[in-house]
């Protein structure tokens, strides 16, 4: 009985395909990494054409400006004061309509912490505009 004869190669592993798919990786990675050390977006504020002033009365709109200051009642404040939050608190009555005049260039943070400030004081219907530069 003749038996098949082993040969004592040593096993190889082919690398090309091991190249390939490391190279698609780092391709992947350096894609889809973060760049730049800034996490805010650059958007513009929409202007509005179909903003209902009526039935709104003049004493329920905050105006908010690009230079971190806010206009209420004819008082100026600086965005994110106490003195703000308490002239908030004491004047509007939670079931009228608050409307945000927000300048355009006005940063997004700005806006959003003042919605959350007047939403945490049940200030539920809150409309938002936009200023024309």
């Amino acid at each position: 009985m003749k038996f098949a004869q082993t040969s004592n190669k040593n096993p190889t592993i082919e690398i090309t395909p091991l190249i390939d798919i490391v190279f698609i990786l780092v391709i992947f990675f350096v894609a889809t990494s973060k760049i730049t050390d800034s996490q805010f977006l650059d958007l513009d504020l929409p202007s509005t054409e179909s903003f209902n002033i009526e039935g709104s009365s003049i004493s329920n709109q905050i105006y908010v400006f690009n230079d971190n200051s806010v206009i209420f009642k004819n008082n100026s404040y600086v965005v994110n004061n106490d003195e703000l939050k308490n002239a908030l608190l004491n004047e509007l009555i939670v079931e009228d309509t608050i409307i945000l005049s927000i300048e355009g260039d006005v940063t997004h943070k700005i806006t959003i912490e003042l919605m959350d400030f007047l939403q945490k004081n049940s200030f539920t219907d809150v409309q938002i505009r936009t200023l024309a530069k």
